[in-house]
């Protein structure tokens, strides 16, 4: 893609199991802009609680927050890996535990202040593919696309539970759905940033499509709204 005059930001939302990290991952290296994964920045800082509370919880949440340091590093093979500090915890951060205290932690309106900033500061000077729950409508909401991915709930549930026995994870498929099921709801009805499509965001349901079949969609809704760059 050539250089736009302005940073560009698309916005990539929806709940879990919905494909929004596969193929924000794609977008973004098909652009050459920079993915930026806000869902496992919240994943990271609940890790970090997670182990300090586990240490007898020395620190309270504000110099937690201070401490907070993430990076993402892209791979030869296209993966992008999450370090918390020097430390790679990109598994780490999606087990079951750390997902749920990932989505308590959000409904806090400290964490949201200092993550939102970080996420903006990210944006600040690179054309991002920002993919989470409220990109499109809290942390940018004047993002140029926006988009919002969804799936049957069946179908989201037995992603993810591909996804963590790939990982090594013994876990059954039915509790999986149970976790999918709470943290949608908590995601949902909270009163801070509730996961809903953006004003604008152009609304895919993945259920029956591939992968590249969602990439191919957003191409085109790109080509018509990002004039003057080429894709």
């Amino acid at each position: 893609m050539s250089d736009p005059s302005t940073s560009w930001v698309i916005t990539v939302d929806g709940p879990s199991g919905s494909g929004k990290s596969s193929v924000s991952k794609l977008l973004a290296r098909t652009l050459g802009f920079t993915y930026l994964d806000t869902g496992a920045m919240y994943r990271a800082f609940a890790l970090m609680v997670y182990e300090d509370r586990r240490q007898g919880g020395r620190r309270d949440l504000e110099a937690l927050l201070s401490a907070f340091c993430i990076r993402f590093v892209s791979k030869e093979n296209g993966q992008v890996r999450t370090l918390l500090g020097e430390r790679d915890v990109s598994d780490a951060i999606r087990r079951p535990e750390v997902t749920m205290l990932a989505s308590d932690l959000s409904k806090r309106n400290e964490v949201r202040e200092v993550m939102s900033r970080r996420q903006r500061e990210f944006a600040r000077d690179a054309n991002v593919v920002a993919e989470g729950r409220d990109m499109g409508t809290v942390v940018f909401p004047d993002a140029q696309v926006k988009f919002y991915l969804t799936a049957d709930p069946a179908v989201r549930a037995h992603r993810r539970y591909l996804e963590l026995r790939a990982a090594g994870r013994e876990i059954l498929e039915q509790e999986v759905s149970r976790d999918l099921e709470k943290r949608d709801r908590q995601d949902i009805e909270r009163k801070e940033a509730p996961l809903r499509p953006a004003p604008g965001a152009e609304i895919i349901d993945s259920s029956e499509r591939s992968l590249d079949e969602v990439l191919s969609i957003m191409l085109s809704v790109l080509k018509g709204k990002m004039k003057g760059l080429e894709i």
